[in-house]
């Protein structure tokens, strides 16, 4: 397509390869942003475009605080719900833009009482966050994100009352909802989710020998009295929890999930010794396999796996001081729950990744963890000479006051010298990246 202006001639790009570039620039990236704002005031079909996709990804920021009677939000002069809203009040159609709204917590002083505005704090009504959700007719995902303690426990029941019906209507009628900043979700936020396809529900912990404080946060779902709650159209499932809680959702979703993100917070149930030249093993409890063989329609899975250092508590009879320095992991049920796997599927490729990080363990202890009994575990099943199941494994090393990559240099010497790994690395079957 040509257009005259004065005496020269312009070629135009056609209207659907400029959407492809558009759409392939990082509005979190300042650079791209940049460009895209600069290209709006090119002509009225740019604007469009350039808005979309600025507007596709919201990020709002309120902050959030605790006080005797839960956890709540607010507006300063540092937020911007409430500026977003005045935004779309005055160019109504930039609303319709948006299909995923983030929202970032950050933990902060309240205004003094004689300089709170109107409609500042989320138990009012009125509150920006609530009136600027239902204008956004397009939202298809609605994610959360605390960033400090100061927001208050990430516990839904210490939640002020209007934010917990907000997130509750969110649930209940958006396709894609993050949630994982908060546990103790009760069955009843869920009894009523038909449009709900991804749900993210976790909480982080930094060690893996940590069991969650509420470690029966989960348990009140899978009892018979909330068979209400129905997951049966779920596609995507992030979570963190223990092993019943996880099994218990799966029987909601096995015969819809087609992507499954879990850590199996099993670590602390199996200690390793690396004191001596022996690498010896003990199993504290039996190991709680998850059961993945109902996941027929699976295409990716994506298991957290990790081995921190610890001292082994000697038998009460002996003396403190022989204590056993050594380690907890849950790799070995990370490799007992991939053998579950069925080999029958509905779908001709399973990609499986398998992240391990170690925690706080030395770079001259690593070569002494019993990397030949995990690899071999994880490796050596016929299901690894299966082409229709690729598998990545991923080894990151968290320690204070020492260079990331120097651990990863280690990594890598270490598990090249593994004659399994080469086997079937050779073969193109497994790829193992180091960072």
């Amino acid at each position: 397509m040509t257009a005259t202006v004065g005496h020269r001639h312009h070629q135009f790009l056609p209207n659907d390869v400029l959407e492809t570039v558009i759409s392939n620039l990082d509005t979190t990236f300042v650079p791209d942003r940049t460009s895209l704002h600069n290209l709006s005031y090119t002509n009225y079909i740019l604007k469009t475009m350039c808005q979309k996709q600025l507007f596709s990804d919201t990020y709002i920021v309120v902050k959030g605080r605790r006080n005797k009677t839960g956890t709540y939000f607010f507006e300063d002069n540092t937020t911007t719900g409430r500026r977003f809203l005045q935004l779309i009040r005055h160019s109504p159609h930039l609303a319709r833009y948006v299909q995923v709204f983030n929202l970032n917590v950050y933990g902060g002083l309240p205004p003094h009482n004689s300089t709170v505005s109107e409609n500042s704090l989320s138990n009012d009504a009125a509150f920006p966050l609530y009136v600027i959700l239902p204008q956004l007719l397009n939202i298809r995902k609605f994610a959360i994100r605390l960033d400090s303690d100061k927001v208050g426990p990430p516990s839904w029941s210490k939640l002020d009352t209007r934010l917990q019906e907000f997130f509750t209507d969110i649930l209940q009628r958006l396709p894609q909802v993050n949630l994982r900043g908060y546990f103790g979700l009760p069955p009843s936020v869920f009894a009523n989710c038909p449009a709900l396809k991804e749900l993210h529900i976790a909480r982080s912990y930094r060690h893996a020998s940590v069991e969650p404080a509420d470690s029966f946060f989960m348990d009140p779902w899978f009892t018979p009295e909330s068979g209400v709650i129905d997951l049966t159209g779920l596609k995507t499932l992030e979570i963190q929890a223990p092993v019943p809680a996880i099994a218990g959702i799966l029987r909601l979703c096995s015969g819809s999930l087609e992507s499954l993100d879990f850590r199996v917070q099993a670590a602390g149930q199996s200690q390793f010794n690396y004191s001596s030249e022996s690498q010896s093993s003990e199993s504290m409890y039996g190991p709680p396999v998850l059961d993945l063989s109902d996941l027929c329609n699976l295409r990716e899975l994506t298991i957290h796996a990790a081995i921190s250092q610890r001292s082994i508590r000697p038998p009460l009879f002996l003396p403190a001081e022989s204590q056993i320095s050594g380690y907890d992991t849950d790799l070995p049920y990370v490799a007992s729950m991939l053998r579950t796997l069925s080999m029958r599927r509905n779908f001709p490729i399973l990609k499986i990744r398998v992240f391990i990080k170690t925690y706080d363990i030395p770079g001259d202890l690593l070569g002494a963890i019993a990397w030949s009994q995990f690899v071999g575990e994880l490796l050596t099943d016929e299901q690894w000479t299966n082409k229709d199941v690729v598998l990545e494994v991923k080894l990151e090393a968290y320690i204070e006051y020492e260079h990331v990559e120097s651990l990863s240099g280690r990594f890598r010497a270490i598990w090249e010298q593994e004659e399994c790994l080469k086997r079937i690395t050779e073969k193109g079957l497994v790829r193992v990246f180091f960072q």
